[in-house]
């Protein structure tokens, strides 16, 4: 009897429609909440990365504010869309630690090399060089606070629910056919 059933629910999950990745993707974004902000992407975008406040979805578009403007995003050319999720304090001071080393070094390297009027090749290099690390350093710690105040936003993909076929545990330990269906 049981094997009847799993038969008739497989054929069933074979049957039934599938979604389109349209559909899918115009249900993720309807049930996020409005004011949500997302990142959109897809090559037939224009820009091909949106970055805004999620407005809302009618039919097959999504309206997104980014800025003082609203865009209308044609919900079949997003390929990717993810929602924000916080902010990632490490992970900001990493970036603006990187980023101060970079200026600091450059900053640090011109002033000392400027500095080094009657100097040879090698002398230009090594004072270059200390100039670099120095302005490195002493660059890469205030970028580091600031990265670490202002962070970086963490992103999550937007989920696409459909139905799903798969195995699933049954409480005497056996394993099932689950189904999981979603309704409008």
């Amino acid at each position: 009897m049981t094997r009847h059933f799993a038969f008739a629910l497989l054929l069933l999950a074979a049957v039934l429609p599938r979604p389109t990745k349209a559909q899918d993707m115009a249900r993720a974004l309807d049930a996020l909440p409005q004011n949500s902000v997302v990142r959109l992407r897809g090559p037939e975008l224009r820009p091909r990365r949106i970055q805004g406040r999620i407005g809302e979805v009618v039919g097959d578009t999504v309206f997104v504010r980014s800025g003082s403007r609203m865009i209308a995003v044609p919900i079949a050319g997003i390929t990717r869309a993810e929602v924000a999720a916080g902010r990632n304090r490490v992970r900001g001071m990493l970036k603006g630690a990187g980023i101060g080393a970079g200026v600091g070094g450059v900053i640090g390297a011109a002033l000392i090399t400027a500095q080094c009027d009657n100097c040879d090749r090698s002398q230009h290099a090594q004072f270059g060089a200390l100039g670099l690390g120095l302005g490195a350093i002493c660059f890469a710690v205030p970028g580091g606070l600031v990265g670490l105040v202002i962070g970086t936003r963490d992103w999550e993909p937007v989920r696409h629910d459909g139905y799903r076929v798969g195995l699933a545990p049954a409480p005497d330990g056996r394993m099932g056919i689950g189904i999981s269906l979603v309704i409008p």
